[in-house]
């Protein structure tokens, strides 16, 4: 994204269960730059697919970075939707869909709409 290329961040955005050459080509682009530190931040959905994406996104990535680039240092941070943010904002529950049913005690989905300010 152009508007943070100033800082030198590169930005990438996916959506759903990205495919594994998405997620090694970022290992391979951070290990021609020299990077050896490398931070991911993501938004997901507050549901069980969320989670799971968060939870893959960081096992793939971080598997790649062994093998393409030894030594680099992968840390992956959450930047919402949080329990915490759920809480402080008191965000609306989504309906939960077919798949996700009784399995979360409260779901909110990420959606390009109305503003929701989540930081002070």
């Amino acid at each position: 994204m152009a508007v943070a290329d100033p800082f030198g961040a590169p930005v990438g955005s996916g959506s759903g269960f990205n495919g594994l050459p998405a997620k090694r080509g970022a290992v391979l682009r951070a290990a021609a730059d020299g990077n050896r530190a490398v931070r991911v931040f993501v938004v997901f959905d507050s549901d069980p697919s969320g989670v799971h994406l968060f939870s893959a996104l960081a096992e793939d990535v971080t598997a790649f970075a062994a093998v393409d680039a030894p030594g680099t240092e992968v840390v992956f941070e959450r930047l919402a939707v949080t329990e915490q943010q759920i809480a402080d904002y008191q965000l609306p529950a989504a309906d939960a869909g077919e798949r996700d049913v009784g399995r979360v005690q409260h779901e909110v989905h990420c959606r390009a709409g109305g503003p929701v300010r989540v930081t002070d």
